[in-house]
């Protein structure tokens, strides 16, 4: 029975997140991280190769299958939820369930990631926050499968092992993402306030993978009053154009300028170009005609404190995105 070996080097960087991961036409098991053995309470040897209905009371296994019943008819369909059962001996988990599809648009695993959250205040508002970064973890998860199914053609542990090291990126990516979304969970952060535009960009630059592009920033010691997910606005632009680059020389950069009583935020990248047709359907709602996502979400958040971001590069000359921050919204820090 396949199993995806783990080293050292992968446990201490993916934390203390449990991850498992089990075929979707037969339910068995073919990963369970180090944290799954601590947080179920049952070791990799008893779980790998076998079902839920062989490792869990009867009452859990029948609530397992009436989540996953319908988690492969939508492709982007994501549970993340909180939960709290008898079996857990009182502990309340924040669990995350994802169908993870191959090249072919065929159900192959199901990956979970869980977290024990029971000393933390649990705040159930999160799902503005899950919707920014569900297409996030998805592409995420593109990634981990596609090394996953080339391990399966190997026949060593040392082969398979060199594809499994490549998606310690992308594990650490969703890590990162989690974190993030429980740091601004247990803050009960939801109220619009001043932030520093450089440190949101730079907390937006830590949650990609190192050695991503070259990326530059140059916005002094600017303020603007916005939503507390400013980070993830970033993120999200930040993340488009490592999906979209093709070019060697990836360079982004980010600005500010004074024009009349407003401040433009200047985010240009050398990577790719939008067509000029295609400038406002990237911000449509539910726009999955390509590969750039999220933006309209991030400009909904933005237009909470009057902010406004549109994209006006040249078609071929690359990307460049203005946010435009009304006059009072904006700010020298102290």
């Amino acid at each position: 029975m396949f199993s995806i070996p783990v080293n050292d080097e992968v446990a201490s960087r993916v934390g203390n997140l449990a991850i498992f991961i089990k075929r979707a036409d037969d339910g068995r098991y073919v990963y369970w991280n180090r944290s799954s053995e601590q947080l179920f309470r049952i070791p990799a040897s008893s779980v790998i190769g076998r079902t839920d209905a062989e490792l869990f009371p009867p009452d859990m296994v029948a609530a397992i299958n009436k989540e996953n019943r319908n988690l492969f008819i939508g492709r982007n369909e994501v549970q993340n939820r909180i939960i709290s059962d008898k079996n857990l001996n009182g502990r309340i988990l924040h669990m995350i369930i994802v169908p993870v599809f191959d090249s072919r648009n065929t159900p192959q695993y199901v990956l979970g990631i869980s977290e024990d959250v029971s000393h933390q205040q649990i705040d159930l508002r999160i799902d503005l926050h899950f919707s920014i970064t569900r297409d996030d973890i998805l592409d995420n998860l593109s990634v981990i499968i596609n090394h996953l199914e080339r391990a399966l053609l190997k026949n060593t542990h040392y082969e398979m092992q060199q594809f499994f090291d490549k998606t310690i990126g992308s594990i650490e990516s969703i890590r990162n993402q989690i974190a993030y979304m429980r740091t601004l969970q247990e803050l009960g952060v939801v109220s619009p306030g001043w932030q520093s535009v450089g440190q949101a960009f730079d907390d937006a630059v830590r949650l990609l993978p190192e050695g991503a592009a070259e990326i530059q920033s140059d916005v002094s010691t600017i303020e603007i009053y916005a939503d507390p997910l400013l980070p993830r606005v970033f993120y999200t632009l930040l993340e488009n154009s490592l999906r979209n680059s093709t070019v060697e020389n990836h360079a982004i950069t980010l600005s500010t300028r004074e024009d009349n009583d407003t401040l433009l935020i200047i985010y240009t990248d050398n990577g790719y170009s939008i067509p000029k047709e295609e400038k406002e359907k990237i911000f449509d709602v539910g726009n999955r005609s390509g590969t750039i996502r999220g933006l309209f979400l991030i400009r909904e958040l933005l237009g909470f404190t009057g902010i406004t971001l549109r994209e006006t590069g040249k078609p071929g000359g690359g990307i460049l995105f203005e946010i435009q921050v009304p006059s009072g919204k904006f700010r020298l820090s102290e």
